[in-house]
């Protein structure tokens, strides 16, 4: 156990620090913490300990939301509480308001992090996938069958 809250702790670290590089290019005058909308959802997870890693780091402040309701919060509204989401969940329904929003939120500069299950969301999205990718040839694909 011990070893995996190691674990759980590193890989959230690391998380993070890709967060804080997603917002780098954050407005110069931008105070205070990294305020990050955590979004849940879809797959089981030790909650309490992940969520206290995020408790416990000083530099950030954020907001948890769980499916299917996590998705209102990529609309413009709700989107100037959060200057990153990171994806914690594993989900698939999505609608074009959703991926309107969500597209339109990374245009205005706001961070995105996809951590592990979050790379299988949204399988029917194509554009979701191909934007992670890192080969533009395949496209970032992890099929639920």
């Amino acid at each position: 156990m011990k070893t995996m809250n190691r674990w759980l702790r590193a890989g959230v670290v690391t998380m993070l620090g890709w967060a804080a590089l997603a917002l780098a290019g954050r407005a110069a005058d931008a105070d205070g913490p990294v305020r990050v909308l955590l979004v849940t959802g879809g797959h089981e997870y030790e909650t309490n300990q992940f969520l206290q890693v995020f408790r416990d780091n000083p530099g950030v402040t954020f907001t948890h939301v769980t499916h299917p309701e996590a998705q209102s919060w990529f609309a413009a509204e709700k989107a100037r509480s959060w200057d990153v989401a990171v994806l914690y969940d594993m989900w698939q329904p999505v609608d074009e308001a959703t991926r309107a929003n969500l597209v339109a939120r990374l245009k205005e500069g706001k961070g995105l992090v996809v951590t592990h299950h979050a790379m299988a969301n949204y399988q029917a999205w194509p554009d979701m996938a191909d934007g992670l990718s890192t080969d533009t040839d395949r496209g970032l694909r992890y099929p639920l069958q």
